[in-house]
């Protein structure tokens, strides 16, 4: 291809994106009732049941900052959905969790970073079945400063897991398009690809454009190439821009996370450190803490660290430090049966001399 049509054909790429993701979840209704309680603190699933509820609307707005809400959602699955995956769509440009029958099922995020807005309720729905479930609704973003919040969103939709593939493989590739490094005659014909499935795509040959798409995530490297694996982690600051309350909540939001991805894509992988967040766990969702620890059994939950959070590591003392390890070794060690050999420290500012002796004597030997 020319190099004088590449940016019409980029803009071609960039408008086929949107349509694409669209076609995910291409079906929503609107909840039987939606009730939303008093303005509370974070109390956990008991006390909810025990607020005030009137019923709420979408478009209004909740405050003040750190303010916590809980909002009970009823709805009725289409009977022509049958079959279909059911998900939860809500949006109230602040951080959720998703609860049902009195256990966490996932975190909800509208944040200008980062966004998760639905929530897996039914793998293959039978139709026509009641929904129940609540939301635990916190007025702030992931650093504060959400004040107000809005709902803007919340129903059922359908989610074509397909069309989702699709949408991601086709988003993975125009994206590696335009990186800047890559070699010029396969560039050339990533670009060129790319453009013939938006062609296929347009015109009606589903099955022939996934085919494009295929066959382009199906190039390898010549020769010999280093073998990279992607494990997922979530750095959670003990304390930080918010309540030290609040990261109770937010541990119970990123594991539960990981539990719903590693349900969905058993290949997934995920590390985290700190004890203090485990026993966290241990204490606020018992039935998450106990799906951890099976998921470390299978080797899919990486538990790393060995410390009880992820201290300073140059104002502490060394007394401090060897403390650090050992309280949270002694934890690991009794939840899952053993030690962490790897240390895990990603946002210090520094380490001091001492380290490598320290963890050491604590039985780490990795990195």
């Amino acid at each position: 291809m020319e190099h004088r049509f590449h940016e019409p054909v980029r803009r071609r790429l960039a408008q086929m994106a949107v349509p694409l993701l669209a076609l995910a979840r291409p079906e929503a209704v609107a909840p039987d009732r939606l009730l939303v309680s008093e303005r509370t603190g974070r109390i956990g699933w008991d006390a909810a049941q025990e607020l005030t509820y009137r019923d709420a609307e979408l478009g209004e707005t909740f405050g003040p900052e750190w303010a916590t809400y809980w909002f009970r959602v009823e709805a009725t699955i289409p009977e022509s959905w049958a079959g279909a995956c059911v998900e939860l769509a809500w949006d109230s440009g602040s951080e959720a969790t998703l609860w049902r029958d009195g256990e966490p099922l996932q975190g909800l995020n509208a944040g200008a970073t980062a966004r998760r807005t639905e929530a897996r309720l039914a793998g293959a729905a039978a139709g026509r079945e009641q929904v129940a479930v609540m939301v635990e609704m916190a007025c702030n973003s992931w650093m504060g400063a959400a004040d107000p919040v809005r709902l803007e969103r919340c129903g059922l939709v359908r989610f074509d897991p397909e069309a989702w593939k699709t949408a991601w493989d086709f988003e993975a590739l125009r994206q590696l398009e335009g990186e800047p490094d890559l070699e010029p005659a396969w560039a050339g014909h990533l670009l060129a690809e790319l453009n013939r499935f938006c062609a296929a795509w347009d015109t009606g040959h589903r099955g022939a454009a996934r085919e494009i798409l295929a066959g382009l995530l199906a190039h390898g490297n010549p020769g010999h190439v280093h073998r990279m694996t992607a494990i997922g982690h979530a750095h959670l600051d003990t304390a930080w821009l918010w309540p030290l309350a609040e990261s109770r909540r937010k541990v119970i939001r990123s594991f539960a996370n990981q539990l719903a991805l590693m349900d969905r894509y058993p290949e997934h992988r995920f590390a985290a450190s700190s004890a203090q967040h485990y026993a966290w766990l241990q204490e606020d969702a018992p039935s998450l803490f106990a799906r951890v620890r099976e998921r470390a059994r299978e080797g899919r939950w990486e538990v790393v660290g060995g410390a009880w959070v992820e201290p300073d590591c140059n104002l502490p003392s060394g007394e401090s430090l060897v403390r650090q390890l050992l309280y949270g070794q002694r934890a690991f060690e009794r939840w899952f049966g053993r030690r962490c050999r790897e240390y895990w420290s990603p946002d210090t500012f520094g380490h001091n001399g001492q380290m490598p002796q320290i963890l050491r004597g604590a039985g780490i030997d990795g990195s």
